[in-house]
């Protein structure tokens, strides 16, 4: 009988264990910005190849915190493929990055309604993702690999 009793302890302990588990689920953790946006420039397919428009950045961001590092990679012409790793002082200042980030995508969304009209779902289905004080943009059709890199 004490057997018995162990052994049905010991089943439903395993059986909560489980359920906690399936409960709580595993969360992936947050991608390194760094790596995660060089693999993004490696892995993704872009219509063009990008090229590195970082030294430009500056005059394209002006509303920027102090300090703000930009990485640009864009395909330039008639395609709105880019990828932009944002690095901000603080995580204070993150939301001022995004401000800037989400005014870029409407003026270039604007620019290309008018001329490349079949580029605008792109920048509808932009990913933004942020960690820590770091913010990713990427402009591409293959949001699919975006997404399996950063979540």
């Amino acid at each position: 009988m004490n057997r018995t009793v162990k052994a049905a302890a010991l089943l439903l302990a395993a059986l909560l264990m489980l359920l906690s588990f399936a409960c709580t689920g595993v969360e992936k953790p947050a991608a390194d910005p760094g790596a995660a946006f060089s693999r993004i420039l490696s892995e993704v397919t872009f219509a063009a190849p990008l090229e590195d428009n970082s030294e430009y950045a500056e005059f394209m961001f002006g509303e920027l915190p102090e300090g703000t590092q930009i990485k640009m990679h864009a395909a330039g012409g008639q395609y709105v493929d880019t990828a932009i790793l944002f690095t901000a002082p603080s995580e204070a200042d993150l939301p001022a990055v995004r401000a800037a980030a989400e005014a870029y995508l409407a003026s270039v969304k604007e620019e290309f309604r008018l001329y490349h009209p079949e580029e605008v779902p792109k920048l509808d289905d932009a990913v933004i993702y942020t960690a820590g004080s770091s913010l990713i943009l990427v402009v591409t059709e293959d949001v699919e690999t975006v997404n399996s890199i950063l979540y």
